[in-house]
């Protein structure tokens, strides 16, 4: 059990959250996130074009937390649209009560 004033940081360098190739790492890092009751998910190196995400349930503010409040940033290389694969990356995301705090 979590103390109610204790916060939880998680910081990843996914190398690849592997949007387009499948869960396994998605998975992994939710059951994570879930596993710690981490309030905040940040990571480097998600290597994703968001632009070339179709799937409303691939982008990044739907991979983590399902049932839970969440809100989302994601940074990534929009000058160029080349490949969906772009090297780089960063996300965050705020779960249940920090959530309502992000701005």
């Amino acid at each position: 059990m979590k103390e109610s004033d204790l916060i939880r940081i998680l910081f990843e360098n996914f190398n690849s959250l592997g949007v387009f190739t499948g869960d396994s790492k998605i998975s992994a890092v939710d059951k994570l996130c879930r596993g710690f009751k981490t309030d905040i998910l940040a990571g480097c190196e998600v290597q994703c074009d968001w632009r070339f995400v179709e799937d409303e349930d691939r982008k990044f503010h739907n991979l983590f937390g399902a049932g839970m409040d969440t809100k989302s940033v994601v940074g990534y290389n929009t000058t160029e649209k080349t490949v969906r694969d772009q090297k780089g990356g960063t996300a965050m995301m705020a779960f249940d009560r920090f959530a309502a705090e992000v701005m």
